[in-house]
């Protein structure tokens, strides 16, 4: 439409200076059969046709009247005809000398409606490439992304607990990969080592069930060897109830270690430490009296912390327990309790012989005994295992510290719980 404006412009200044029968004068090019560009025709005001480019009559009819109240930038139209060619279309007032009348013009748009028609068929077919190629390459990206999580999967598909030692190479990852496939193998590391303290459990298990259960068939079987007396009877049935009660005390251990290590609510209130301490000495009062013992407490008489009352004089128990039954030599057991930063410290202490660096790795094993000889048949090695159990349940450690000679303490550090916390 500029276009037509500025040829517009154009010829008015042409007939300006012209009259109508000068009109010829104005700059038309091209012929008719040929692609011409443009078309004029003018119209005297009482509508008779003064001139017409040839083939303007196709465009647009002689007799079509021209509107009324025409304003100076004119009225544009389109107009398309059967061939398929498009014209745009101006009609506008125009001076020529002295006399008023209304130009007509008529610019062919086919080339231009042409080419934007190859552009877009171009540019479809472009697009059509573009969405293919971008189509196969992102699948393409997708299937190279995920060939190393099916490597993973594979790999985790294969583990079991036969081969709980195969792990998932990190290298050739990337970045966001190997951090999951890092704490993947950090994860097998730790069931790997669970499975191997379940499978040690095990055997601890049997071979400690193993001697009261031979103990109790060989006492019977001797018994029924023969006809004895029923002292010989009583004396038999005597053993066998101890074994009994052996075994009945390593099961009770056992289920109470998994009670303590299972996800059971925690029964938390405010434990007045130095009463719980007192309850404890006082309940091994006579074991040590036997044992020629003493049991000297310090602990602030108001100092409180939210524990489980009844495992607290568990573990505490067990670890007055052990001094009484391991202190070899010690004279005296001491029970401290302190507050150090947000934790509960209470140390159980002995002055006796001190226990070996080898045994004292493994104290906290389950069924381990330093001292088998010395513990007897009282003692399944479940002890410190128990008091590891409980404190941990509450958040917190248990540390063992020991010089041979001098005497050994234990320490359980509980952490603060609310009163209404499971742990």
């Amino acid at each position: 439409m500029r276009l037509a404006r500025d040829e517009l412009e154009s010829i008015r200044l042409i007939l300006k200076a012209s009259d109508w029968p000068q009109a010829n004068t104005l700059p038309v090019r091209g012929a008719e059969g040929v692609d011409r560009e443009l078309y004029v025709r003018l119209i005297a005001p009482d509508g008779r046709v003064v001139l017409e480019t040839a083939g303007m009559g196709r465009i647009v009819a002689p007799a079509q009247p021209v509107p009324r109240g025409i304003g100076e930038a004119g009225i544009a139209s389109r107009a398309r005809l059967r061939d398929g060619d498009t014209y745009q279309l101006l009609t506008a007032p125009v001076l020529a000398g002295q006399n008023r009348g209304f130009i007509q013009i008529a610019m062919n748009h086919g080339d231009e409606d042409r080419l934007l028609a190859l552009y877009r068929t171009r540019l479809l077919t472009v697009l059509t490439l573009a969405l293919c190629i971008t189509a196969a390459l992102g699948y393409w990206l997708a299937r190279s992304s995920m060939r190393p999580i099916e490597r993973i999967g594979r790999v985790a598909e294969r583990i079991g607990s036969s081969n709980l030692h195969e792990r998932i190479a990190v290298e050739g990852l990337p970045e966001e990969l190997r951090r999951v496939v890092l704490a993947f193998n950090t994860m097998l590391d730790r069931l790997g080592e669970s499975f191997a303290r379940v499978g040690q459990f095990s055997d601890d298990v049997a071979h400690e069930l193993r001697t009261p259960v031979n103990n109790l068939r060989g006492q019977i079987e001797v018994a029924l060897s023969r006809t004895r007396s029923s002292e010989d009877y009583e004396q038999v049935l005597g053993s066998c109830l101890e074994e009994c009660g052996r075994i009945s005390r390593i099961v009770s251990s056992l289920l109470f270690l998994a009670r303590v290590g299972g996800s059971d609510a925690l029964s938390i209130g405010q434990a007045v430490i130095a009463r719980e301490i007192d309850a404890v000495r006082d309940f091994y009062e006579a074991s040590t009296g036997e044992a020629g013992l003493t049991i000297a407490t310090d602990a602030p008489s108001d100092l409180s912390w939210p524990l489980d009352r009844t495992l607290f004089q568990q573990a505490l128990g067990n670890l007055v327990s052990n001094a009484i039954a391991h202190g070899g030599t010690a004279t005296a057991i001491e029970i401290t309790a302190q507050v150090e930063g947000r934790r509960l410290h209470v140390t159980v202490s002995d002055d006796g012989d001190g226990i070996g660096p080898v045994d004292r790795q493994r104290l906290f094993d389950r069924f381990y005994r330093a001292d088998r000889a010395r513990a007897g048949t009282d003692h399944a090695g479940l002890g410190l295992s128990m008091v590891k159990a409980i404190v941990e349940r509450h958040g917190g450690t248990v540390t063992l510290t020991s010089t041979v000679g001098t005497g050994t303490a234990v320490t359980m550090a509980f952490a603060r719980l609310d009163d209404d916390s499971d742990a």
